[in-house]
């Protein structure tokens, strides 16, 4: 049951003043009011949706509500002045709001707690934190069938769905839907009260039309981005509130620095069960943008009653603007909260003292067949919170590179720290597409272009990869291409609206769009004057049309795609941003890596099901075309007498054969790097020269793996697809893997430039070593522990792997393991009465007594067997080798 109240409110108390404004309140366990008088008529609103009126006016004290119908309004106004101070002490009104021709910064923007109002939060020239408030109020368009839209209308303005969904207002308008078409459409544009019913509202207006006779649009588009779109600002920007309009300012504005925390909920278990942990401290600890501790830490005993207004005083006096949290969304709010709700205490952490509160639920999602976990906020208005355990974009760029994803995607900071890379990327295709003026569709409805058996054999292929040859390689130098798909879709004009588009004949085209975004916007400029007096009705032969290699397919030469305008902008700024590094992990590598996350994912997010601006065609085109670069490269690296060992996608393995000194080799590599560069308009950059690669064979077949490699040079140690790199693997694995690659990497015994067999052997002896260790217990358990990632509940599966039953004893221990979490255990020996036994796990690990004597022996010396033979099988080693101590060669006596 929802009480929602629709009142009228003065905004100051006493005050007999003309400006009104309307709220909506949702009343639930989160909202906690003292006295709240309803001035015109409430609604009970039940599950089914339908409002009935229960009083008017209503009084509310704490959680009980008593009918007051013989009240006169009077009496009810005369009630609310006398205590509007109650009544604004449970909302955010009395935050110091920013002053006309004010100028500072915008820290963060959200929704109030009402969801009326825009909350912009703005540090100021003088260093403080102000905000500002600005009426907001959603806009759902429709597009439909002229007569359909008029009976949406009539159905939709009913009494009661009018107040169940807060409809406010509708007209009709005349919109952009289709990307690359200026034409617009007809379209029902309707206005609400708040956000909270939007996705109700448009999933019932879709059930109305039967899914077929309505498209949606603007649904589900942030509103904190739309309102920054439609100002044309930023996180960051530069402001000035003038006649109480914020408008971007163009001076200089001098930036104080941050104030950082970092926030630790420590707990006490009791009876083994972390359902039963209680939090018994907070410790908190100031620190830089980074998380690394500036000050002394301060521990507040939650044991001791007073400490957590102790903790509020000291947090709130202190001021942070980011507050960085140790497992914060997924262990410690929650427990917090619960710890507050059961000793009737609130905890108020935001600027506008609204209390401690959790949005959202946890939620279980898929993605390529991997389950992930999305944790609820705990929203600190005015601050920025980041949990340090769950942000991946923060841990690849920190908050400088956070920063630079929500100034180029239009969104909130944290909301950038929550968001996948391909999230990110999908704000930023809607920033540019609301900046066009065309609506963001709910739904992707376009459907995939018919095709023959033949046409999707030849279409459908994916990147190149060539068969690599397993054995041990000196001196090789690596070429990459800097991000090779976004610079295609640039390059080659790959957009949904430019593929196979209706204007264009392509003729042959050998020249590349430029990738800088100026220099390609003013050719479409010149190419628009050009074709202005052309017919369109036919197709025209057109020069600068790209025809797609191998596909019948061709991108338009005449309109600047869509794709393109996204991409280009981030290609160039990072590349000024890696131009501008001065030390690894400065603040600019930090800003470029979180923009090569994006680039990573673009490419993917072409051809994904649920884009909006996606369009699988696309994602073959890019394909086709990586494949075709690659060939050319390949090509043109043998006419220059170099032996490629190895390709995959975007980078190439290259050995001389002609026996050149390695000066000439590099400066040869060099010039053909910027050959390919020139001819196909994307850069191809040297990675590295390595000293020894080592390509390894396949398990399943007599061929090389396509992506597992190690190898060493001037740039360090580098290996792909190995133990080493996999999250799974027991800390005792992984560094016996690495001690032996530093073996091979450190020893001055080659032969031709390769580790000799006695350096093999070196590698083979400290395998034997460590399984002499594990056999005799005397590695701790704790290095034994192994990580896996659980994706389905055991009755949804009838093999009872080891990770399965690690979940299972953590659900008999009443240890609370969610899905999508990892959990870490030791694999023991086998009970055939007891199957639970046949894991440990590692919150068991911690009492344990050494040595511990049940590990599955067998096991662990699979494991290690295997990292070693990962090491040696390019020199033809085989498992059984690696296991035999007597085994001699000749060139061990060489």
């Amino acid at each position: 049951m929802w009480l929602w109240l629709w009142a009228e409110q003065y905004q100051h108390g006493g005050d007999v003043s003309n400006k009104k404004s309307k709220f909506l309140y949702r009343i639930d366990e989160h909202f906690q009011p003292k006295i709240v008088v309803v001035l015109t008529r409430c609604f009970m609103m039940c599950e089914c949706g339908v409002p009935q009126e229960a009083c008017s006016p209503l009084t509310m004290h704490g959680n009980r509500c008593f009918s007051r119908c013989s009240l006169e309004l009077m009496n009810a106004f005369t009630f609310l002045n006398n205590n509007w101070l109650s009544f604004s002490s449970m909302s955010d009104h009395w935050v110091e709001t920013m002053k006309d021709e004010d100028v500072g910064w915008i820290l963060d923007v959200h929704l109030c707690s009402a969801q009326l109002e825009m909350l912009v939060w703005i540090v100021t020239e003088q260093g403080h934190v102000s905000s500002f408030r600005e009426p907001w109020h959603p806009v759902i368009h429709v597009a439909g069938r002229r007569e359909h839209l008029r009976n949406l209308v009539d159905w939709l303005w009913q009494p009661e769905l009018r107040l169940r969904y807060g409809l406010q207002d509708y007209t009709f308008e005349m919109k952009r839907t289709e990307l690359g078409s200026h034409d617009t459409e007809h379209l029902l544009a309707i206005t609400l009260e708040s956000c909270a019913t939007m996705r109700s509202l448009a999933e019932h207006i879709d059930a109305r039309g039967e899914h077929v006779r309505f498209t949606l649009y603007s649904v589900d588009v942030r509103p904190e981005q739309q309102y920054l779109t439609s100002k044309r600002l930023t996180i960051g920007s530069s402001v000035r509130l003038h006649n109480n309009e914020l408008a971007l300012f163009e001076g200089t504005l001098v930036r104080r620095t941050w104030r950082c925390c970092r926030i630790e909920v420590g707990f006490q278990q009791r009876g083994g069960s972390v359902s039963n942990r209680q939090p018994s401290e907070i410790r908190v600890v100031p620190c830089d943008t980074s998380g690394n501790a500036l000050g002394n830490e301060i521990i507040f005993d939650l044991n001791h009653s007073g400490h957590v207004t102790k903790f509020e005083q000291w947090f709130n006096k202190f001021d942070p603007d980011l507050v960085l949290s140790i497992r914060g969304t997924t262990e410690g709010f929650p427990h917090l909260l619960s710890y507050l709700e059961r000793n009737n205490l609130t905890l108020s952490l935001g600027r506008n003292t609204t209390p401690l509160r959790q949005v959202g639920q946890t939620r279980i999602l898929s993605s390529y067949g991997q389950v992930l976990r999305s944790d609820p906020q705990f929203p600190l208005e005015g601050r920025i919170h980041i949990d340090l355990s769950s942000s991946f974009m923060f841990r690849e760029g920190g908050l400088d590179g956070l920063y630079e994803l929500a100034s180029v995607s239009a969104t909130r900071i944290s909301d950038a720290a929550r968001k996948s890379p391909g999230s990110v990327i999908s704000a930023i295709q809607y920033r540019v597409a609301m900046e066009d003026g065309v609506l963001v569709p709910w739904k992707k409805t376009r459907p995939e272009d018919t095709k023959s058996a033949w046409d999707l054999l030849q279409s459908d292929r994916g990147g190149l990869y060539l068969d690599s040859r397993p054995g041990v390689y000196a001196n090789v130098i690596e070429l990459d291409f800097a991000s090779l798909f976004p610079s295609i879709i640039a390059t080659r004009n790959i957009s949904p609206e430019t593929l196979n588009c209706s204007c264009c004949d392509p003729a042959p085209n050998n020249t590349p769009l430029p990738l800088h975004p100026d220099e390609a916007r003013k050719r479409f400029q010149v190419m628009e004057q050009q074709w202005k007096s052309a017919s369109l009705a036919f197709p025209q032969q057109c020069a600068t049309a790209f025809q797609v290699p191998e596909l019948m397919t061709h991108t338009c030469g005449r309109r600047h795609g869509f794709l393109g305008r996204v991409v280009a902008p981030l290609i160039e700024r990072r590349r000024r941003l890696k131009q501008q590094i001065v030390v690894k992990g400065d603040a600019a590598d930090r800003q470029q890596n979180a923009l090569k996350w994006l680039l990573v994912t673009c490419f993917g997010y072409t051809g994904y099901r649920n884009a909006r601006f996606g369009r699988i065609e696309a994602h073959e085109a890019i394909c086709a075309w990586a494949r075709e670069l690659l060939l050319q490269t390949i090509e043109h690296a043998q006419e220059r007498g170099w032996e490629v060992l190895h390709a995959i996608v975007d980078s190439i393995w290259i050995r001389d054969r002609e026996n050149r000194p390695l000066e000439e080799q590099h400066a040869s590599a060099m010039e053909l790097a910027h050959h390919v560069h020139s001819v196909t308009g994307i850069p191809l950059e040297y990675e590295a020269t390595y000293r020894c690669i080592a390509f390894l064979p396949s398990r399943v077949h007599s061929g090389g793996s396509l992506t597992k490699y190690w190898a060493y040079g001037e740039s360090g140690m580098k290996v792909r697809g190995l133990e080493l790199r996999q999250h799974s693997t027991c800390p005792w694995v992984a560094q016996l893997q690495e001690r032996a690659l530093h073996l091979l990497a450190e020893s001055d015994d080659l032969l031709d430039g390769i580790p000799s067999y006695r350096v093999q052997l070196r590698v083979q002896r400290l395998l034997l070593d460590e399984i002499h260790r594990l056999e005799n217990f005397e590695v701790p358990p704790r290095d034994l522990l192994i990580a896996q990632r659980i994706s389905r509940k055991p009755t949804q599966t009838s093999s009872q792997t080891v990770a399965m039953l690690a979940y299972q004893r953590s659900i008999s221990l009443g240890f609370r393991i969610e899905l999508a979490s990892k959990v870490r255990f030791i694999v023991c020996s086998k009970d055939q009465n007891n199957p639970l036994q046949r894991v440990l796990l590692a919150q068991e690990c911690e009492h344990l007594q050494h040595p511990f004597r049940r590990i599955d022996l067998a096991h662990y010396r699979r494991l290690a067997v295997r990292a070693i033979w990962a090491v040696l099988a390019p020199f033809g080693w085989s498992e059984d080798n690696l296991l035999q101590s007597s085994l001699t060669r000749l060139e061990q006596w060489m």
